[in-house]
């Protein structure tokens, strides 16, 4: 879903907005926005759950969920489908930073029954390892080191799952998804269609 929230601490959602209104505002809308995969939905209770990163910066949704209360309003725009883990049998290869971690447990969960899956995860340190459905997973300790190193890359150069039916999906830092994508074409020789890399965020240049 695309979760939109007020820019600033005196900002609101005003009734009815939708996604049209604010594409149509474009740089001028009140709302600043970004994708998010749903967790879960409580149909009984009629909840939504997303999981957003905290990443310290003074803009965007990070910075709202910092001031956000109890009460206070967002719109949201979709759902909108994105990824499929296809077939039964197939073997998955995911690579993800934080920002990616609730698609990732998302497709887990979604996986037909006799697949096999591999996990590379990428968070500062044990402390925030979040909960994920059971699979072949290694975390990835960046500690002091910036988030969109080389981290998932050196991990995913190390790991040799058997690319015959293997299927790679990776969300991160922009530029680090692309050199994943490039090494997984390239270097290992896997078709367009089986490697699937998604720019979550970008680094400043």
């Amino acid at each position: 879903v695309y979760l939109m929230v007020p820019r600033g601490p005196d900002g609101e959602v005003l009734p009815g907005w939708t996604m049209a209104d604010h594409r149509s505002a474009g740089p001028d809308s009140p709302l600043g926005g970004a994708y998010y995969t749903v967790r879960s939905w409580d149909p009984t209770h009629h909840r939504l759950t997303l999981w957003i990163v905290r990443h310290g910066y003074p803009s965007g949704v990070g910075a709202w969920v910092n001031r956000c209360a109890p009460g206070d309003q967002v719109a949201l725009w979709g759902p909108r489908h994105g990824f499929g883990t296809g077939p039964r049998g197939r073997h998955h290869l995911f690579v993800s930073d934080e920002s990616g971690f609730a698609a990732v447990a998302a497709l887990l969960e979604s996986l037909p029954s006799g697949s096999a899956a591999t996990v590379l995860a990428e968070t500062v340190d044990e402390d925030h390892q979040v909960a994920l459905p059971s699979a072949d997973i290694t975390w990835l300790h960046r500690h002091e080191d910036p988030p969109g190193n080389d981290l998932l890359l050196d991990a995913v150069r190390s790991a040799a799952p058997d690319t015959d039916g293997l299927v790679a999906w990776g969300a991160g830092e922009s530029r680090l998804m692309t050199r994943i994508r490039r090494h997984l074409r390239q270097e290992r020789g896997m078709r367009a269609t089986s490697v699937h890399m998604t720019g979550y965020w970008r680094q400043a240049p």
